[in-house]
């Protein structure tokens, strides 16, 4: 896909990588597997808050947008601010939240990138089994894929990564489409859904 940035993007990734490629030392694979000319769904696992940078900085200079839980723009109003400017969509996860699907469309069709977390909220690294199909109906909505994404924190103190330069791992997957063959959409999304955690267990090999 060819790179769709802000200067403002530009800018905020120049100013952030001393910190993550030189104090978090982060090690990127598997960016031959973003999909070109396209948007595409980018679904890491979740173990802390620093996911969520971490895999914006790593499909840089493509511009993405984060689908991030209504309960987070409530935390602190700087906090609030920060989400907002950093592309973030407010969803309501009780309900089916139409403004945020509308949101999330709008920016698979305009060319950028979404990152989607399918487990919903932060899990105890190599644990998939409660994930949600959000994503993947989004995919099957735009016909755009999903791309797996496997965030590795060679230490589970964040602590000790940031004191000691321990490595992070971000390795991307291959794309998941939609299934042409599938003869609903609930089916399509988990047979998605299987495929995400599948690659993500082969990621952590």
């Amino acid at each position: 896909m060819k790179a769709k940035h802000s200067s403002f993007w530009s800018f905020s990734h120049l100013a952030a990588s001393f910190f993550f490629s030189k104090i978090m030392s982060i090690r990127i694979k598997g960016l031959e597997n973003l999909p070109e000319n396209m948007s595409f769904i980018l679904a890491p696992n979740h173990q802390n808050n620093f996911d969520p940078p971490i895999a914006a900085y790593s499909i840089y200079p493509i511009e993405c947008f984060f689908l991030a839980k209504n309960e987070l723009f409530s935390v602190h109003p700087l906090y609030s601010a920060i989400l907002r400017i950093y592309n973030s969509i407010k969803i309501d996860r009780t309900g089916r939240d139409i403004s945020a699907i509308k949101k999330s469309l709008s920016v698979l069709k305009n060319g950028y990138a979404l990152i989607v977390f399918p487990e919903g909220t932060r899990k105890i690294e190599n644990q998939y089994k409660e994930i949600k199909s959000g994503a993947a109906f989004l995919a099957i909505k735009t016909k755009c894929p999903i791309v797996p994404c496997l965030i590795k924190y060679r230490s589970q103190s964040i602590s000790k990564t940031l004191i000691s330069g321990t490595r992070v791992d971000v390795f991307f997957g291959k794309p998941i489409y939609p299934s042409k063959h599938v003869s609903s959409a609930v089916k399509s999304a988990d047979a998605m859904a299987e495929k995400w955690k599948k690659q993500m267990r082969e990621l952590c090999l």
